[in-house]
């Protein structure tokens, strides 16, 4: 079973964010300052689904929340299934 990461419930840091933001292919992190940053959930054709200050209230709750339904996860696993297999061939 795969693990989705996943925010705290309040604020979340510029880590945690670019955390998130490299796990999905729809989400970004934009607007980063030193202490400050916005997390992007788009769709398909890039229009902005979402989007949150990492200090907002209840800005992890609501960012899980639309990861959650909109959220276009990678899939490693599939990547690395691929890689097994060009190299099995080898």
């Amino acid at each position: 079973m795969k693990t989705v990461p996943a925010l705290p419930e309040g604020e979340f840091t510029r880590g945690q964010a670019r955390t998130i933001a490299a796990a999905y292919r729809n989400v970004t992190v934009e607007n980063d300052l030193d202490f400050h940053c916005q997390l992007v959930i788009r769709d398909r054709k890039g229009k902005i689904l979402w989007r949150t200050f990492n200090f907002d209230d209840h800005a992890g709750f609501w960012a899980n929340k639309y990861l959650q339904r909109y959220g276009d996860l990678i899939r490693r696993e599939a990547r690395s299934r691929k890689k097994q297999v060009l190299e099995s061939m080898n």
